[in-house]
């Protein structure tokens, strides 16, 4: 979608060509102000449709990241307005999909502290990947060191490459984060690791998930303490309601008293047992924390094929391997799962290939030892030896 930033003696505009045909947005944009959108005025010339959008006083998001001391809060309260205004087209029966989630397109007010963007009919992509992408652009340009933003955007990014991952779920997310306040220090998330010559950041994403201190002592000691004491006092309770009585006698039904609390006893029991976080077979912590799962960790190395380059060693996984170069950027994953060493292209402006055979975007393709790997200009034999046990 081209776009140009002009200025005149009123103020600065951006414009953005259209479709020639009419689409009922023009109207609505045209004649009422929508909160979230940049305020428009529709232009035609020589036949062609423009659209000129009002920053004046405002700044890109594009020059905001390149600040580089933006934070996690400003980058939540970010998204949280991006998906209302996704919300806002659907009230108004558009489409939510033709909300434009670039870096050019995005523009924040500061007086107001909102941001605001535009409404494309043309331009049609999903909120999961748009939003994937320009997480990748923060990337390029956050403080590394800055432990609660790393954290908030790799695990966003991460919840954006799943196949069934809707705009409610990065809100939910985004909810999650913002009332967990987890300390950064408790976090674990990859640290910067120096990037092989030719390659760019080097980023690692391996999800497990920590529980919450309070969550924790709920499910760990106070709940199957319920359990356990509400098993032992309703046999009580029934027997004083004469529940065991015997019908001529008076005189309590020893029997029937012992069975039913030998069930209500199992019953329970079997309560503490399910409830004990380590026996539900369930993770219901909130924050995801990144680090190495692995026990049994196979060691890689990528060997270049020409003498002028360097080895190629993989310290962890996942390993993202990122290079760039006049013909265009390449960014691969090296993981494991479950033994096996896989590649992984994301989406690369290059061809990635292995054994000379071209990857698919975000499919998981098995490497053995020996193998060829070119990514980019770059070609590689990849040579996997034996496992390394990790404590």
């Amino acid at each position: 979608m081209q776009c140009e930033v002009i200025q005149d003696g009123t103020g600065n505009y951006l414009k953005v060509r259209g479709a020639e045909r009419e689409v009922i947005s023009d109207r609505m944009f045209l004649y009422q102000e929508i909160p979230g959108f940049l305020p428009m005025e529709l232009r035609r010339i020589n036949g062609e449709k423009e659209y000129v959008f009002n920053i004046s006083g405002r700044l890109s998001l594009k020059k905001f990241l390149d600040r580089e001391n933006f934070s996690r809060t400003e980058i939540q309260q970010m998204f949280r307005q991006i998906f209302d205004m996704a919300d806002s087209m659907e009230e108004y029966l558009l489409d939510s999909r033709s909300v434009v989630i670039q870096e050019e397109f995005l523009y924040l007010d500061p007086g107001r502290e909102r941001w605001e963007g535009i409404y494309h009919e043309d331009h049609k992509q999903g909120t999961a990947q748009a939003v994937g992408y320009l997480l990748e652009a923060i990337m390029e340009k956050m403080n590394q060191e800055d432990r609660e933003l790393v954290f908030f955007i790799y695990g966003m990014h991460k919840l954006t490459r799943g196949a069934d991952c809707t705009r409610s779920m990065l809100r939910e997310y985004i909810t999650e984060e913002m009332s967990a306040n987890i300390p950064a220090e408790n976090r674990e998330i990859p640290e910067a690791v120096p990037a092989a010559p030719g390659t760019g950041t080097v980023s690692v994403l391996t999800p497990q998930r920590r529980k919450l201190p309070w969550l924790w002592f709920i499910r760990g000691r106070f709940l199957p303490g319920m359990i356990l004491a509400a098993g032992m006092i309703l046999p009580i309770i029934l027997w004083r309601m004469g529940m065991f009585r015997l019908p001529v006698s008076g005189g309590t039904d020893w029997v029937k008293a012992a069975g039913t609390a030998l069930f209500f006893l199992g019953v329970s029991g079997y309560g503490v047992w399910k409830t004990l976080p380590e026996h539900d077979g369930k993770e219901k912590g909130v924050p995801i924390c990144y680090r190495e799962e692995e026990r049994e960790r196979k060691r890689v190395c990528l060997i270049p094929q020409t003498g002028d380059e360097e080895v190629l060693p993989i310290p962890y996984f996942p390993y993202r391997i990122r290079m760039a170069d006049r013909a265009g950027h390449s960014a691969v994953n090296i993981l494991q799962e479950a033994g096996v060493v896989m590649v992984m292209d994301e989406e690369s402006g290059q061809a990635v290939y292995h054994n000379e055979r071209r990857l698919s975007a975000w499919h998981k393709t098995p490497l053995e030892d020996g193998d060829l790997l070119r990514i980019g200009g770059h070609e590689y034999v990849v040579e996997i030896t034996q496992p390394e046990y990790v404590m």
